[in-house]
């Protein structure tokens, strides 16, 4: 019985001890939101963990996994903070162009991964020289942007005239809004109706909540403004509804603390001709996005 709780005792610490050195390792620089969009690790053992060596080969492989709906393409940067200073990865960024297919366009609802090797898989590795002691702390960062990318949104919208056969006030949110509402890492969070009925025919306003949710950034267009800036579309299927969304900047939601609402009311009634109508109403958000991830402590 002694032995069995001295072994259980050596696992737990060991358990522990594994534990507080990934918190060492990643620290909090890790913010951005996993399964939004394009995710990143590092592979295990590269690069090492543990302290690396004057004159010691090492390479960073990484897996990017794409969750979202849509194709992504972009580029994969990895950099190192004391490269100006002890060699190791020697230039400010290295880059390799990347794509992945949508989770649609697999035979499987699994997210799409490819897996980088820098320099190479088969040759030699990035060297620390002229290290003053034994072990130096460095951070080894993992970059993505992708460009264009597009969540599409497109949950069905039931307007009447008459109260019985549908709300004239309510909200849309969470799987209702579609898979890529809850897999993109710039989505709309909830769509707010409310229904005008006149006679046989209806004005409607969609109140529509926009939201960066997945931890990083949407990068400037401009040097000169740091606002966060996404397109913007809105088509009702199935009729030649049009609407007036505002605010938008030359057709642009500007994110205000990473939020947005925008109000968008139907141009005209709409007639309904039975009274009742049902049809997807398709959103789409297109941006360029930047995430990364830092293995700190090396």
């Amino acid at each position: 019985m002694k032995k069995e709780l001295v072994i259980a005792l050596i696992l737990s610490i060991a358990f522990l001890s594994g534990c507080a050195g990934l918190t060492g390792i990643f620290g909090n620089q890790n913010n951005a939101v996993s399964g939004k969009g394009v995710s990143i690790r590092f592979l295990p053992g590269n690069p090492p963990t543990s302290r690396i060596l004057e004159g010691q080969e090492f390479k960073v492989f990484v897996e990017l996994s794409n969750s979202g709906l849509s194709f992504v393409s972009g580029q994969l940067c990895i950099s190192d903070d004391k490269y100006a200073t002890y060699g190791g990865i020697e230039e400010p960024k290295v880059c390799e162009q990347f794509s992945l297919a949508g989770i649609d366009e697999n035979d499987e609802a699994i997210p799409s991964t490819d897996k980088f090797y820098f320099p190479s898989f088969d040759g030699s590795g990035y060297v620390y020289r002229s290290i003053e002691g034994d072990n130096i702390d460095t951070t080894i960062t993992a970059e993505v942007l992708y460009n264009n990318y597009r969540t599409i949104v497109s949950p069905s919208i039931r307007l009447c005239t008459d109260s019985k056969e549908c709300n004239f006030d309510e909200s849309i949110s969470g799987a209702d809004l579609g898979r890529d509402a809850v897999k993109a890492p710039v989505t709309v969070t909830s769509i707010h109706k409310t229904i005008t009925p006149a006679g046989r025919s209806a004005g409607v306003v969609l109140e529509i909540n926009v939201e960066n949710v997945g931890g990083r950034k949407i990068p400037s267009l401009s040097p000169n403004d740091d606002r966060e800036k996404v397109g913007f579309e809105i088509r009702y299927e199935g009729s030649g509804i049009d609407f007036d969304c505002r605010p938008l900047s030359g057709g642009l939601i500007l994110l205000n603390n990473g939020k947005a609402t925008i109000r968008c009311q139907s141009r005209n009634n709409i007639e309904l001709d039975t009274g009742v109508q049902e049809n997807p109403i398709e959103l789409a958000l297109t941006y360029d996005y930047l995430t990364k991830v830092d293995l700190k402590g090396i």
